[in-house]
């Protein structure tokens, strides 16, 4: 978590702010590196949101940014999010398989993959633009 800083309100009344960022201020679930990718992510927002000087307003902008993506990993996670291919695995095959690929098709594994990372945000096509 980042360190508080200090910054002005006004001229006069110096306050300390703490922002939070990842795991710390979500229900993200700590798996694949959600809690990195997302402190990520929120730091990509925050800096531009911030940028103007206005902190309260900035903050604000900076919510709204993280909200809806955040709360649709949250609310994914909630329905097996990246597990999602162990429970497919236990529900197609409950006595075990010796290849994955028998029990879930490669091109399925692929897609569940890059559904779970354009929405986390961490699709190649997203991280390098």
């Amino acid at each position: 978590m980042p360190s508080p800083s200090t910054c002005c309100s006004s001229a006069t009344k110096p306050r300390l702010v703490n922002i939070s960022t990842g795991l710390s201020t979500s229900r993200v679930y700590p798996i694949g590196s959600n809690g990195a990718s997302q402190a990520i992510l929120d730091a990509e927002a925050l800096g531009p949101a911030l940028a103007s000087g206005d902190v309260p307003e900035g903050l604000a902008r900076y919510a709204d940014a993280r909200r809806e993506p955040t709360g649709r990993i949250i609310l994914a996670n909630r329905g097996n999010g990246p597990e999602q291919v162990m429970q497919l695995a236990h529900e197609r095959a409950p006595d075990g398989f010796a290849d994955i690929e028998d029990v879930i098709p490669r091109a399925e594994l692929e897609e569940i993959a890059a559904r779970y990372k354009r929405l986390a945000g961490f699709a190649p096509e997203q991280v390098n633009r």
